[in-house]
Protein backbone atom coordinates (compact mmCIF):
# COMPACT_ATOMS: atom_id res chain seq x y z
CA UNK A 1 0.00 0.00 0.00
CA UNK A 2 1.45 3.36 -1.00
CA UNK A 3 2.30 5.97 1.58
CA UNK A 4 -0.88 8.05 1.97
CA UNK A 5 1.23 11.21 2.12
CA UNK A 6 2.62 10.44 -1.35
CA UNK A 7 -0.82 10.21 -2.96
CA UNK A 8 -2.98 12.99 -4.28
CA UNK A 9 -5.05 13.99 -1.28
CA UNK A 10 -8.43 14.64 -2.85
CA UNK A 11 -11.22 15.83 -0.59
CA UNK A 12 -13.40 13.10 0.87
CA UNK A 13 -17.14 12.71 1.36
CA UNK A 14 -17.43 9.61 3.52
CA UNK A 15 -20.81 8.05 4.25
CA UNK A 16 -21.63 5.23 6.65
CA UNK A 17 -24.15 2.66 5.47
CA UNK A 18 -25.43 -0.19 7.62
CA UNK A 19 -26.54 -3.71 6.76
CA UNK A 20 -29.40 -3.74 9.28
CA UNK A 21 -31.56 -0.76 8.29
CA UNK A 22 -33.55 -0.02 5.13
CA UNK A 23 -33.22 -2.62 2.39
CA UNK A 24 -33.27 0.03 -0.35
CA UNK A 25 -30.35 2.06 1.07
CA UNK A 26 -28.07 1.51 -1.91
CA UNK A 27 -30.84 2.20 -4.40
CA UNK A 28 -31.51 5.56 -2.74
CA UNK A 29 -27.82 6.46 -2.82
CA UNK A 30 -28.08 6.15 -6.59
CA UNK A 31 -31.54 7.61 -7.19
CA UNK A 32 -31.06 10.71 -5.01
CA UNK A 33 -27.88 11.55 -6.90
CA UNK A 34 -25.58 11.58 -3.88
CA UNK A 35 -23.64 8.61 -5.24
CA UNK A 36 -22.25 11.05 -7.82
CA UNK A 37 -20.51 12.90 -4.96
CA UNK A 38 -19.67 10.25 -2.37
CA UNK A 39 -16.03 9.22 -2.46
CA UNK A 40 -16.01 6.50 0.21
CA UNK A 41 -18.65 4.28 1.79
CA UNK A 42 -18.01 2.85 5.24
CA UNK A 43 -19.88 -0.47 5.39
CA UNK A 44 -20.91 -1.12 9.01
CA UNK A 45 -20.13 -3.42 10.75
CA UNK A 46 -17.99 -6.53 10.73
CA UNK A 47 -17.49 -8.37 13.99
CA UNK A 48 -14.22 -8.89 15.89
CA UNK A 49 -14.64 -11.96 18.09
CA UNK A 50 -13.38 -15.44 18.97
CA UNK A 51 -13.58 -17.64 15.88
CA UNK A 52 -15.60 -20.46 17.48
CA UNK A 53 -18.26 -18.29 19.13
CA UNK A 54 -21.42 -16.68 17.85
CA UNK A 55 -21.86 -12.96 18.32
CA UNK A 56 -24.19 -13.53 21.26
CA UNK A 57 -21.78 -15.98 22.90
CA UNK A 58 -18.81 -13.68 22.42
CA UNK A 59 -20.58 -10.71 23.97
CA UNK A 60 -21.56 -12.81 26.99
CA UNK A 61 -18.16 -14.47 27.56
CA UNK A 62 -16.06 -12.86 30.34
CA UNK A 63 -12.45 -12.27 29.39
CA UNK A 64 -11.33 -14.31 32.39
CA UNK A 65 -13.03 -17.35 30.85
CA UNK A 66 -11.58 -16.87 27.36
CA UNK A 67 -9.53 -19.89 26.21
CA UNK A 68 -7.97 -19.47 22.75
CA UNK A 69 -7.69 -23.24 22.33
CA UNK A 70 -11.40 -23.70 23.00
CA UNK A 71 -12.91 -20.47 21.72
CA UNK A 72 -10.48 -19.80 18.88
CA UNK A 73 -8.35 -16.77 18.03
CA UNK A 74 -9.89 -13.32 17.66
CA UNK A 75 -10.81 -12.95 14.00
CA UNK A 76 -13.01 -10.85 11.75
CA UNK A 77 -16.40 -12.30 10.83
CA UNK A 78 -19.54 -10.89 9.18
CA UNK A 79 -22.07 -9.79 11.75
CA UNK A 80 -25.05 -10.16 9.40
CA UNK A 81 -24.12 -12.86 6.84
CA UNK A 82 -27.69 -13.46 5.71
CA UNK A 83 -28.21 -9.76 4.98
CA UNK A 84 -24.70 -9.33 3.59
CA UNK A 85 -24.52 -12.22 1.15
CA UNK A 86 -27.70 -14.25 0.81
CA UNK A 87 -30.86 -12.13 0.93
CA UNK A 88 -32.56 -11.98 -2.48
CA UNK A 89 -33.44 -8.42 -3.41
CA UNK A 90 -36.71 -7.82 -5.26
CA UNK A 91 -36.63 -5.45 -8.23
CA UNK A 92 -38.18 -2.55 -6.29
CA UNK A 93 -35.34 -2.57 -3.73
CA UNK A 94 -32.46 -3.19 -6.09
CA UNK A 95 -30.18 -0.46 -7.40
CA UNK A 96 -30.44 -1.82 -10.97
CA UNK A 97 -34.19 -2.42 -10.87
CA UNK A 98 -33.64 -6.14 -11.39
CA UNK A 99 -34.58 -8.89 -8.95
CA UNK A 100 -31.72 -11.07 -7.77
CA UNK A 101 -31.31 -14.42 -9.45
CA UNK A 102 -32.03 -16.92 -6.67
CA UNK A 103 -29.17 -19.10 -7.98
CA UNK A 104 -26.60 -16.31 -8.05
CA UNK A 105 -23.45 -16.88 -6.00
CA UNK A 106 -23.58 -13.41 -4.46
CA UNK A 107 -26.74 -11.64 -3.39
CA UNK A 108 -27.56 -9.46 -0.40
CA UNK A 109 -26.33 -6.01 0.61
CA UNK A 110 -22.79 -6.66 -0.61
CA UNK A 111 -24.10 -7.37 -4.09
CA UNK A 112 -26.09 -4.13 -4.03
CA UNK A 113 -22.86 -2.29 -3.19
CA UNK A 114 -21.13 -4.10 -6.05
CA UNK A 115 -23.83 -2.95 -8.47
CA UNK A 116 -23.54 0.61 -7.15
CA UNK A 117 -19.79 0.62 -7.79
CA UNK A 118 -20.38 -0.49 -11.37
CA UNK A 119 -22.43 2.66 -11.87
CA UNK A 120 -20.22 4.92 -9.74
CA UNK A 121 -16.66 3.60 -10.05
CA UNK A 122 -15.20 6.56 -8.15
CA UNK A 123 -16.69 5.18 -4.92
CA UNK A 124 -14.37 3.23 -2.66
CA UNK A 125 -15.89 0.91 -0.06
CA UNK A 126 -14.22 0.04 3.24
CA UNK A 127 -15.46 -2.49 5.76
CA UNK A 128 -15.80 -1.00 9.24
CA UNK A 129 -14.69 -3.34 12.01
CA UNK A 130 -16.16 -3.11 15.49
CA UNK A 131 -18.29 -0.09 16.28
CA UNK A 132 -20.06 0.52 19.56
CA UNK A 133 -21.38 -3.02 19.99
CA UNK A 134 -18.65 -5.16 18.42
CA UNK A 135 -15.40 -3.65 19.77
CA UNK A 136 -15.29 -5.87 22.85
CA UNK A 137 -12.37 -8.07 21.70
CA UNK A 138 -10.18 -5.49 19.92
CA UNK A 139 -7.87 -5.11 22.90
CA UNK A 140 -7.26 -8.87 23.01
CA UNK A 141 -6.67 -9.03 19.26
CA UNK A 142 -4.15 -6.17 19.35
CA UNK A 143 -2.00 -7.41 22.22
CA UNK A 144 0.66 -9.48 20.40
CA UNK A 145 2.07 -10.11 16.90
CA UNK A 146 0.33 -13.49 16.81
CA UNK A 147 -3.10 -12.18 17.82
CA UNK A 148 -2.81 -9.23 15.44
CA UNK A 149 -1.93 -11.52 12.57
CA UNK A 150 -5.02 -13.65 13.16
CA UNK A 151 -7.30 -10.60 12.98
CA UNK A 152 -5.51 -9.03 10.01
CA UNK A 153 -5.32 -12.21 7.93
CA UNK A 154 -8.95 -13.09 8.56
CA UNK A 155 -10.25 -9.63 7.66
CA UNK A 156 -8.21 -9.45 4.45
CA UNK A 157 -9.21 -12.98 3.41
CA UNK A 158 -12.87 -12.22 4.08
CA UNK A 159 -13.35 -8.67 2.83
CA UNK A 160 -10.47 -7.83 0.49
CA UNK A 161 -10.08 -11.21 -1.19
CA UNK A 162 -13.84 -11.60 -0.93
CA UNK A 163 -14.27 -15.14 0.35
CA UNK A 164 -17.02 -16.24 2.71
CA UNK A 165 -17.88 -19.93 2.66
CA UNK A 166 -19.26 -20.54 -0.85
CA UNK A 167 -19.62 -16.85 -1.76
CA UNK A 168 -17.07 -14.89 -3.79
CA UNK A 169 -17.03 -11.10 -3.94
CA UNK A 170 -13.42 -10.05 -4.52
CA UNK A 171 -13.02 -6.44 -5.62
CA UNK A 172 -16.09 -5.05 -3.83
CA UNK A 173 -14.12 -3.76 -0.83
CA UNK A 174 -11.24 -1.32 -1.16
CA UNK A 175 -9.92 -1.25 2.37
CA UNK A 176 -10.36 -1.60 6.12
CA UNK A 177 -11.79 0.89 8.60
CA UNK A 178 -10.82 0.25 12.22
CA UNK A 179 -13.72 1.38 14.37
CA UNK A 180 -12.27 0.44 17.74
CA UNK A 181 -14.46 2.08 20.39
CA UNK A 182 -12.24 2.64 22.41
CA UNK A 183 -8.65 1.74 23.39
CA UNK A 184 -7.93 1.36 27.10
CA UNK A 185 -5.98 4.59 27.27
CA UNK A 186 -9.37 6.23 27.58
CA UNK A 187 -9.74 4.72 31.06
CA UNK A 188 -6.38 5.27 32.72
CA UNK A 189 -3.92 8.12 33.18
CA UNK A 190 -0.14 7.82 32.83
CA UNK A 191 0.10 6.31 36.32
CA UNK A 192 -2.53 3.67 35.58
CA UNK A 193 -5.19 5.39 37.71
CA UNK A 194 -8.73 5.17 36.38
CA UNK A 195 -10.10 8.49 35.17
CA UNK A 196 -13.64 9.15 36.45
CA UNK A 197 -16.10 9.67 33.65
CA UNK A 198 -13.69 8.61 30.92
CA UNK A 199 -14.99 7.15 27.70
CA UNK A 200 -14.25 3.47 27.30
CA UNK A 201 -17.04 2.57 24.93
CA UNK A 202 -19.55 -0.16 25.62
CA UNK A 203 -19.50 -1.39 29.24
CA UNK A 204 -18.84 -4.96 28.06
CA UNK A 205 -15.54 -3.97 26.42
CA UNK A 206 -12.30 -5.62 27.47
CA UNK A 207 -9.56 -3.07 28.15
CA UNK A 208 -5.94 -4.15 28.60
CA UNK A 209 -2.73 -2.24 29.33
CA UNK A 210 -0.74 -1.24 26.27
CA UNK A 211 -3.65 -0.53 23.96
CA UNK A 212 -2.22 2.80 22.82
CA UNK A 213 1.02 1.21 21.63
CA UNK A 214 -0.71 -1.95 20.39
CA UNK A 215 -3.09 0.11 18.25
CA UNK A 216 -0.13 1.62 16.41
CA UNK A 217 1.35 -1.86 15.94
CA UNK A 218 -1.99 -3.10 14.61
CA UNK A 219 -2.14 -0.23 12.12
CA UNK A 220 1.45 -0.80 11.01
CA UNK A 221 0.84 -4.49 10.40
CA UNK A 222 -2.48 -3.84 8.65
CA UNK A 223 -0.67 -1.35 6.42
CA UNK A 224 1.93 -3.94 5.44
CA UNK A 225 -0.66 -6.69 4.88
CA UNK A 226 -2.86 -4.45 2.74
CA UNK A 227 0.20 -3.40 0.75
CA UNK A 228 0.93 -7.06 0.07
CA UNK A 229 -2.68 -7.78 -0.94
CA UNK A 230 -3.11 -4.64 -3.04
CA UNK A 231 -1.81 -5.89 -6.40
CA UNK A 232 -2.39 -2.92 -8.72
CA UNK A 233 -4.69 -0.79 -6.55
CA UNK A 234 -4.43 1.29 -3.40
CA UNK A 235 -6.17 -0.30 -0.43
CA UNK A 236 -7.36 2.15 2.18
CA UNK A 237 -6.68 1.92 5.89
CA UNK A 238 -8.78 4.33 7.95
CA UNK A 239 -10.01 4.65 11.51
CA UNK A 240 -13.05 6.01 13.31
CA UNK A 241 -11.76 7.91 16.31
CA UNK A 242 -13.37 9.58 19.36
CA UNK A 243 -14.79 13.08 19.27
CA UNK A 244 -13.82 14.04 22.82
CA UNK A 245 -10.53 14.09 24.69
CA UNK A 246 -11.96 11.76 27.31
CA UNK A 247 -12.11 9.17 24.55
CA UNK A 248 -8.93 9.89 22.62
CA UNK A 249 -6.41 9.16 25.38
CA UNK A 250 -5.82 5.72 23.88
CA UNK A 251 -5.23 7.06 20.37
CA UNK A 252 -1.68 8.00 19.33
CA UNK A 253 -2.52 10.20 16.35
CA UNK A 254 1.06 10.90 15.20
CA UNK A 255 1.90 7.21 15.49
CA UNK A 256 -1.22 6.05 13.64
CA UNK A 257 -0.96 8.76 10.98
CA UNK A 258 2.10 7.04 9.52
CA UNK A 259 -0.10 4.14 8.43
CA UNK A 260 -3.61 5.55 8.07
CA UNK A 261 -5.11 7.29 5.05
CA UNK A 262 -7.36 9.32 7.32
CA UNK A 263 -9.24 9.45 10.61
CA UNK A 264 -13.02 9.78 10.67
CA UNK A 265 -13.44 11.78 13.87
CA UNK A 266 -16.78 11.04 15.49
CA UNK A 267 -17.67 14.63 16.38
CA UNK A 268 -21.03 13.74 17.88
CA UNK A 269 -22.47 12.24 21.07
CA UNK A 270 -20.58 14.97 22.93
CA UNK A 271 -23.76 15.25 24.96
CA UNK A 272 -26.70 12.89 25.02
CA UNK A 273 -29.64 11.51 26.90
CA UNK A 274 -27.28 10.15 29.58
CA UNK A 275 -26.68 13.76 30.67
CA UNK A 276 -29.14 15.34 33.14
CA UNK A 277 -29.26 18.58 31.16
CA UNK A 278 -30.23 19.76 27.68
CA UNK A 279 -27.42 20.44 25.20
CA UNK A 280 -26.36 20.25 21.60
CA UNK A 281 -25.26 16.73 20.68
CA UNK A 282 -22.50 17.95 18.34
CA UNK A 283 -21.94 21.58 19.39
CA UNK A 284 -19.91 24.00 17.31
CA UNK A 285 -19.22 25.87 20.57
CA UNK A 286 -20.04 24.11 23.81
CA UNK A 287 -21.29 25.59 27.07
CA UNK A 288 -22.85 22.54 28.73
CA UNK A 289 -21.65 20.15 31.41
CA UNK A 290 -18.56 20.21 33.60
CA UNK A 291 -16.00 19.99 30.79
CA UNK A 292 -17.53 21.55 27.68
CA UNK A 293 -15.72 20.97 24.40
CA UNK A 294 -17.13 21.94 21.03
CA UNK A 295 -16.31 20.46 17.65
CA UNK A 296 -14.13 23.40 16.62
CA UNK A 297 -12.13 23.26 19.83
CA UNK A 298 -11.64 19.50 19.63
CA UNK A 299 -10.50 19.50 15.99
CA UNK A 300 -8.01 22.26 16.80
CA UNK A 301 -6.80 20.17 19.74
CA UNK A 302 -6.28 17.12 17.52
CA UNK A 303 -4.17 19.10 15.08
CA UNK A 304 -2.06 20.51 17.92
CA UNK A 305 -1.71 16.94 19.24
CA UNK A 306 -0.11 15.78 15.99
CA UNK A 307 -3.00 14.67 13.79
CA UNK A 308 -2.25 16.05 10.31
CA UNK A 309 -5.18 18.22 9.20
CA UNK A 310 -5.30 16.53 5.78
CA UNK A 311 -5.83 13.21 7.51
CA UNK A 312 -8.83 14.41 9.50
CA UNK A 313 -12.34 13.76 8.19
CA UNK A 314 -14.87 15.55 10.41
CA UNK A 315 -17.88 13.51 11.45
CA UNK A 316 -21.45 14.82 11.36
CA UNK A 317 -24.54 13.24 12.92
CA UNK A 318 -27.74 12.65 10.99
CA UNK A 319 -29.49 12.36 14.38
CA UNK A 320 -29.65 14.27 17.64
CA UNK A 321 -30.38 13.84 21.34
CA UNK A 322 -33.79 14.46 22.89
CA UNK A 323 -34.69 15.59 26.44
CA UNK A 324 -38.01 16.08 28.24
CA UNK A 325 -39.06 18.02 31.35
CA UNK A 326 -36.60 20.78 30.54
CA UNK A 327 -36.42 23.37 33.32
CA UNK A 328 -36.30 26.59 31.32
CA UNK A 329 -34.05 29.26 32.82
CA UNK A 330 -35.35 32.62 34.04
CA UNK A 331 -34.33 34.32 30.80
CA UNK A 332 -35.49 31.47 28.61
CA UNK A 333 -32.25 29.51 28.76
CA UNK A 334 -32.36 25.91 27.49
CA UNK A 335 -28.73 24.83 27.14
CA UNK A 336 -27.30 23.30 30.32
CA UNK A 337 -30.70 23.42 32.00
CA UNK A 338 -31.85 20.39 34.04
CA UNK A 339 -33.74 17.85 31.92
CA UNK A 340 -34.48 14.14 31.58
CA UNK A 341 -32.87 12.29 28.69
CA UNK A 342 -35.20 10.44 26.33
CA UNK A 343 -32.98 9.10 23.54
CA UNK A 344 -32.27 10.22 19.97
CA UNK A 345 -34.25 11.25 16.92
CA UNK A 346 -33.03 10.70 13.38
CA UNK A 347 -33.10 13.76 11.16
CA UNK A 348 -35.88 12.37 8.97
CA UNK A 349 -38.01 11.40 11.98
CA UNK A 350 -37.37 14.70 13.73
CA UNK A 351 -38.58 16.72 10.74
CA UNK A 352 -41.74 14.61 10.63
CA UNK A 353 -42.30 15.08 14.37
CA UNK A 354 -41.72 18.83 14.13
CA UNK A 355 -44.21 19.10 11.27
CA UNK A 356 -46.79 17.10 13.22
CA UNK A 357 -46.42 19.33 16.30
CA UNK A 358 -46.10 22.58 14.37
CA UNK A 359 -42.61 23.30 15.70
CA UNK A 360 -40.36 25.82 13.98
CA UNK A 361 -36.57 25.44 13.71
CA UNK A 362 -34.67 27.47 16.31
CA UNK A 363 -31.11 28.81 16.32
CA UNK A 364 -28.75 29.15 19.28
CA UNK A 365 -26.55 32.18 18.55
CA UNK A 366 -24.16 31.46 21.41
CA UNK A 367 -23.51 27.80 20.59
CA UNK A 368 -24.16 28.15 16.85
CA UNK A 369 -26.54 25.20 16.78
CA UNK A 370 -30.01 24.21 15.62
CA UNK A 371 -32.79 22.81 17.77
CA UNK A 372 -36.50 22.37 18.16
CA UNK A 373 -38.21 23.17 21.45
CA UNK A 374 -41.74 22.11 22.30
CA UNK A 375 -42.62 24.58 25.05
CA UNK A 376 -45.92 22.88 25.88
CA UNK A 377 -44.30 19.47 26.34
CA UNK A 378 -41.00 20.94 27.65
CA UNK A 379 -39.04 18.83 25.15
CA UNK A 380 -35.72 19.83 23.57
CA UNK A 381 -34.37 18.29 20.34
CA UNK A 382 -30.82 18.99 19.15
CA UNK A 383 -29.78 18.28 15.57
CA UNK A 384 -27.36 19.29 12.83
CA UNK A 385 -29.37 21.25 10.28
CA UNK A 386 -28.22 22.24 6.81
CA UNK A 387 -27.16 25.56 8.36
CA UNK A 388 -24.99 23.78 10.94
CA UNK A 389 -23.41 21.56 8.29
CA UNK A 390 -22.60 24.57 6.11
CA UNK A 391 -21.10 26.37 9.11
CA UNK A 392 -18.95 23.43 10.18
CA UNK A 393 -17.81 22.72 6.62
CA UNK A 394 -16.77 26.34 6.12
CA UNK A 395 -15.41 27.40 9.51
CA UNK A 396 -13.84 24.09 10.54
CA UNK A 397 -13.45 21.89 7.45
CA UNK A 398 -12.17 24.47 4.99
CA UNK A 399 -10.53 26.90 7.40
CA UNK A 400 -8.51 24.15 9.05
CA UNK A 401 -7.75 22.40 5.74
CA UNK A 402 -9.37 19.11 6.71
CA UNK A 403 -9.56 16.13 4.36
CA UNK A 404 -13.34 16.07 4.25
CA UNK A 405 -16.64 15.27 5.92
CA UNK A 406 -18.19 12.03 7.18
CA UNK A 407 -21.72 11.28 8.37
CA UNK A 408 -23.38 8.64 10.48
CA UNK A 409 -25.49 7.43 8.70
CA UNK A 410 -27.29 7.59 5.36
CA UNK A 411 -30.59 5.96 6.34
CA UNK A 412 -31.17 8.76 8.88
CA UNK A 413 -31.25 11.40 6.13
CA UNK A 414 -34.44 12.48 4.36
CA UNK A 415 -35.81 10.61 1.36
CA UNK A 416 -34.21 13.17 -0.95
CA UNK A 417 -30.88 13.04 0.96
CA UNK A 418 -31.04 16.70 2.00
CA UNK A 419 -28.15 16.57 4.48
CA UNK A 420 -25.89 14.51 2.22
CA UNK A 421 -26.37 16.95 -0.66
CA UNK A 422 -25.62 19.78 1.76
CA UNK A 423 -22.35 18.12 2.76
CA UNK A 424 -21.28 17.78 -0.87
CA UNK A 425 -22.18 21.36 -1.71
CA UNK A 426 -20.68 22.87 1.45
CA UNK A 427 -17.35 21.10 1.02
CA UNK A 428 -17.28 21.66 -2.76
CA UNK A 429 -17.10 17.94 -3.57
CA UNK A 430 -17.11 17.64 -7.38
CA UNK A 431 -19.95 15.78 -9.06
CA UNK A 432 -18.72 12.72 -10.97
CA UNK A 433 -20.84 11.99 -14.03
CA UNK A 434 -21.45 8.28 -14.45
CA UNK A 435 -23.61 5.95 -16.51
Amino acid sequence: MADPHARAEADELVMYITDWNDFDTVKRLHETGVANYITTLNYAFADVRPANLTEEESLALPYADYDPAQHGPIVCLPSQPEADFYRSYPAEESVDGQADDAKANLKGFVNQVRLLKERHPQIKVVISLGGWLLSKWFSVAAQSPETRKALIDSSIDLWIKGRYKDVNFGGVFDGIDLDWEFPAGADFDADGIEIPGSQRGNPHNITLPGDRENYVALAREYHAALDEAAENRHLLLTAATPGTWRGDMGVDYPGLAQYMDWFCVMDYDMHGSWNPYAAHGAPFYDFAGEEPVGVLEFIEYLIKSGAPSRQIVMGLPFYGPHWKNVEVGPSGELINQPAEGVGVQTYRDLLALAAERGLEPQWDDKGQGSYFFDAAAKEFFSYDSTRVIELKAREIGKNLNLRGLMAWEFDQDTDDAELTHTMARAFAIPRIETN
